[in-house]
Parts: structure tokens; C-alpha cells; sequence
């Protein structure tokens, strides 16, 4: 009778090579990346923080306190941003002296509150800021750190949905989300403005704010879309441009005419006519003659459940099955 042979050590690492190639393969048409792309404050973590709960769910109390600090952190960078605009003609010069004081000891969270909650509150200075309508001298959401300064300093404080959507954070906590629909897995990562050379990536959102037609930022934003979108490398991808914080846009209109920024632009303080101005002037730099998909977004639509947003975020899943993973 013959002896049975000894399994060949060769031949079970090659079956076992093969069978990770085909795992790995597998996976790789079943993994969509997702790019959001865009200059500093263009609201690409707001994006990513409402993909996140849109698939994930809402925050857990856990996953709320870690973020206890650093919406602390936003209130008080929203109350030195308020004691920079104030220096321009600004009253309560007794409350701002105080309040630079009091930052200047480190004193503890709600003596400090305290103090920015005072010059806040304070009429001449309420008056003040209505006159030039804090949305065109702060950034986004500094008066709603503010406002509420008082809560967010408070010892037991938690962190809300509301105020983790309307934080800024580092980007390590808002840099890349992963999450499943279907039999896809779509990996998200944020790049901020630098740039990118990849071959795998399956949808490219490009975020420009509305609200830099004023601030001369919106060249430095066309430049960088521009590069992107004639780059070789994204020739196979589905491309998106979010024309963001038209909510806020519209407020600015009424204090910095565009025709003051764009002497060409003729249509008066029209806002729909305005934002149709801006995305001509970034699709006519669209000269690789790509396929753009064009959406007005709001900077500061924190509820999920609020139709505009779940609009634009089917918009995006519809676009990434139908033209990139099912094909």
C-alpha cells in the first residue's frame, strides 16, 4: 500500500495567496472614497459630521463629551473675535478692558464665561452689533457660541447634536468617516485645500463658500477648483460643486454689494441671480469639459431631518451608485 503524500507546503501558501487576492478583489469593487475638497471655513467638516449621523446615527452621550473642550474652545474664540470687532469703533470699552483681563489671568471657565456673557448681553453693545449684523463681522456660528456660552461653560455641560455640528474642530476628529449603504462602503475623507493625486477615488465634492466674493478668497478658491477639476487624475470621477453658506450669502449681499467685488456683475442684489454669476465664473474654468453636478447649499441647516439637507445628500449617494459603483 502506498504511503499517503505529505500536504505541499507550496502548493497551501498558493491557494492561500489566491484566496486573499480574491478578498481583496472583492473588496475593491464593493470600497467607494469620496474626496471633499475645498479652502479653509468652506464647511466640508459641517458635510462630513452630517454624512457621519445621516448613516451612523446621532451622537452617543460618550461620543458628545469628547467633544466638551473643544466646543468650549469655539465659545472663547468667538469672544476674542468679537473683542477684535469691537476695536473698530466699538462701545463698552470698560467691559472689553475687562473681559481682555480676564482672558490675560486664564481664569477658570465660568468666571470667563461670565464676563463674555456680560459684554455679549450688554445693550450698547447688542445695539452696536445689530447695526452691522454680526454675520458680516463674525465668522460662521460665533454668534451661536455666544449666545450660549453661558451652557457650554457650565460644569455639566454635555455637548448637544446641535453644537457638534456647529463646532469647528481639529482635523483629526473630522478628517475621514467610513459607513455602509447597500453593499458599498464609502470612505469620506477630507483633504482641506491641498492637493491630491489618486486613481481610486470615486466622487470629488468641492466646497466653495459664497460668503468669500467679499473677502477676495473666492480667487484662491476658483484657483484650487480649477486645478482639481482638469487634474488627469480625476477624469474618471464623478464631480460635485457645493456652492455653500448661501444663507449667510444672502445677508452679506445687503452690506457688500457684488458689483463693488465684480464690476461686471450688473443684476443688482438679486441673490439668485448673484450665486448663478459665481457659478459661471467657476464652470467656465471647467476646461477639461467635465460633467459637474452644481448644488446651493446653507452653511447653518444643523437639523438632519431638514429636507434640503437629506436632498443633497441622496443627491449624492443617487450619483455615486448610478455613475460610479454600478456601472
Amino acid at each position: 500500500m502506498a504511503a499517503a503524500q505529505a500536504p505541499d507546503p507550496d502548493h497551501a501558501r498558493s491557494r492561500e495567496i489566491d484566496r486573499q487576492l480574491a478578498q481583496a478583489f472583492a473588496a475593491a469593487q464593493t470600497e467607494c472614497t469620496i474626496l471633499l475638497a475645498g479652502t479653509q471655513g468652506a464647511g466640508k467638516s459641517t458635510i462630513m459630521k452630517q454624512m457621519k449621523i445621516i448613516h451612523h446615527g446621532s451622537f452617543t452621550d460618550e461620543q458628545l463629551a469628547e467633544y466638551q473642550q473643544d466646543i468650549l474652545g469655539n465659545g472663547i474664540d468667538a469672544a476674542r473675535e468679537m473683542l477684535r470687532a469691537l476695536e473698530h469703533g466699538g462701545p463698552a470699552e470698560d467691559g472689553r478692558q475687562k473681559l481682555t483681563e480676564v482672558f490675560a489671568a486664564e481664569t477658570p471657565s465660568d468666571v470667563t464665561a461670565n464676563a463674555i456673557h456680560k459684554l455679549w448681553t450688554d445693550s450698547d453693545v447688542v445695539d452696536w452689533f445689530l447695526r452691522h449684523a454680526p454675520e458680516t463681522i463674525l465668522t460662521d456660528n460665533a454668534s451661536y457660541f455666544l449666545d450660549h456660552i453661558l451652557r457650554i461653560a457650565a460644569p455639566e455641560y454635555v455637548p448637544t447634536q446641535d453644537d457638534v455640528l456647529r463646532a469647528r474642530f481639529n482635523n483629526a476628529k473630522t478628517a475621514e468617516t467610513t459607513f455602509t449603504m447597500t453593499r458599498f462602503t464609502f470612505k469620506v475623507v477630507d483633504i482641506g485645500g491641498q492637493p491630491t493625486e489618486s486613481r481610486n477615488i470615486t466622487m470629488l465634492i468641492f466646497c466653495a463658500p459664497l460668503v468669500d466674493y467679499k473677502k477676495d478668497r473666492l480667487r484662491e478658491s476658483r484657483a484650487y477648483f480649477e486645478s482639481l477639476i482638469n487634474s488627469p487624475y480625476f477624469r474618471r470621477t464623478t464631480l460635485v460643486l457645493f456652492l455653500n453658506k448661501f444663507d449667510l450669502f444672502r445677508v452679506h449681499l445687503n452690506k457688500a454689494p457684488m458689483d463693488e467685488h465684480f464690476p461686471d456683475y450688473t443684476a443688482g442684489p438679486d441673490s439668485v441671480k448673484a450665486v448663478k454669476y459665481i457659478l459661471w465664473q467657476f464652470m467656465r474654468l471647467n476646461h477639461a469639459r467635465m460633467a459637474i453636478n452644481p448644488h446651493i447649499t446653507n452653511a447653518i441647516e444643523t437639523d438632519i431631518r431638514n429636507p434640503s439637507i437629506r436632498s443633497v445628500l441622496n443627491v449624492i449617494k443617487e450619483t455615486i451608485l448610478r455613475g460610479a459603483c454600478l456601472l
